[in-house]
């Protein structure tokens, strides 16, 4: 189910992805990839403080996913424009 969200994500299919990877948090509440997917595809929506939100989950989840940080930034700086 990740992969189908993250091709979602690469034909911006967001809210696909979205409901998709929300699918995958009811299964796994703790599964860093389905929080950093969602957190794009919300900063990708302009939703920016639920992107936030979820990328900093995936964070808090390992500390060390660069993805997930690079997608915070990216969130970030759209959401101060």
């Amino acid at each position: 189910m990740i992969n189908l969200g993250v091709n979602y994500i690469n034909q911006k299919k967001y809210a696909k992805s979205i409901e998709t990877n929300l699918s995958v948090l009811e299964i796994n509440p703790n599964n860093k990839f389905a929080h950093n997917n969602l957190g794009y595809a919300y900063g990708k929506l302009g939703q920016f403080d639920e992107g936030i939100k979820h990328c900093t989950k995936a964070i808090k989840l390992d500390p060390k996913f660069q993805l997930a940080k690079n997608n915070l930034q990216m969130i970030k700086k759209m959401k101060s424009k």
